[in-house]
């Protein structure tokens, strides 16, 4: 057991034990390994039950909640929390379809564009081979080839509105970071919020960090998106 995993297992047993009894909740559902998550959208962890308002009021947070409405929770570690979201780098991936890319020609164009110097690029240093075996600097071009069609796209101001609806429509009803549970806020978007080229991995649009990274240790292993709160 990783000791990461160790402390997510931590944590939702303090939550069970410790903060539910003290915000009048009681667990419902956990949604497990996050599957549940990629269907619907969401960053939920589990699924609770106010069982006393009394209790629940003292978040002291402003909402229309009630005995015996089910909410959802995201649960974070305190060395976990910035990272808010994974996502895909393909046309039907979470972000990407919530764009409907599809529909606009010059950013299908670009995004294909891109895609195929990358799936080149695997074939001549060997797609079945390991990072390890051919060098970790080689993945810099593909590094720098997404985060150049990261800041290609974000430049559109439709884009950056798709970015931050997206994010805001993931959020679960509540988050417990480390021992702290409250309503998390919805990110307003500024009118001026072009992206920003970070390092060689990562893009800066606003509120959030869209960093690139492989998702496997093999050549031919797809890439994703961490999406990362900065601000």
């Amino acid at each position: 057991m990783t000791t990461q995993l160790n402390e997510e297992i931590k944590h939702i047993e303090k939550f069970k034990n410790i903060i539910c009894p003290k915000y009048g909740l009681i667990i419902l559902e956990n949604w497990g390994s996050g599957n549940k998550n990629k269907k619907t959208n969401c960053d939920a962890d589990l699924t609770v039950e106010i069982i006393d308002m009394d209790k629940f009021n003292e978040l002291n947070c402003a909402t229309n909640y009630k005995l015996g409405d089910n909410l959802t929770v995201s649960l974070k570690t305190i060395g976990g929390n910035f990272t808010i979201a994974n996502g895909g780098t393909g046309l039907n991936s979470g972000l990407f379809k919530h764009m409907i890319l599809s529909t606009h020609i010059y950013a299908k164009e670009e995004f294909n564009k891109r895609k195929l110097k990358i799936k080149k690029y695997i074939c001549d240093i060997g797609k079945n081979k390991r990072w390890s075996d051919v060098g970790q600097d080689k993945k810099l071009f593909i590094k720098r080839t997404l985060q150049e069609l990261l800041w290609l796209l974000f430049n559109v101001p439709v884009y950056r509105t798709n970015l931050y609806e997206w994010l805001n429509s993931r959020q679960s009803d509540l988050k417990c970071v480390g021992d702290k549970l409250f309503v998390p806020d919805k990110k307003k978007l500024s009118h001026i919020c072009e992206p920003k080229f970070c390092g060689n991995d990562s893009v800066i649009v606003g509120h959030y960090k869209l960093r690139v990274k492989a998702s496997g240790s093999k050549v031919c292993s797809s890439w994703k998106i961490n999406y990362e709160v900065i601000q």
